[in-house]
């Protein structure tokens, strides 16, 4: 997984310049948690645009969406089709 130093930074600095300048304004530790949890939602919030290319493969085949809806034919026995951790009756 690779770092975006970028969003990184900028989250970083909307997290730290608002608290940096309450604890400087105030000298009380009571406004700088509010303000770091205040901050820390708002840069969560935050998405920059990312410059990375998702590429598609327009050569593969459909999968199917729902797995349950598919036919588990793995084993037949009497025109029974059994699968899906199923035994046959004997």
């Amino acid at each position: 997984m690779r770092i975006n130093w970028h969003e990184t930074s900028v989250k970083s600095a909307i997290v730290l310049v608002p608290s940096y300048f309450a604890a400087y304004t105030t000298e009380k530790m009571v406004w700088v948690v509010p303000t770091l949890v205040a901050a820390g939602f708002f840069a969560n919030g935050v998405s920059l645009p990312s410059k990375t290319k998702h590429r598609l493969d327009e050569d593969s085949e459909a999968v199917a969406s729902d797995p349950i809806e598919t036919k588990d034919e793995t084993a037949t026995l009497e025109n029974e089709t059994v699968g899906r951790g199923e035994l046959p009756d004997t």
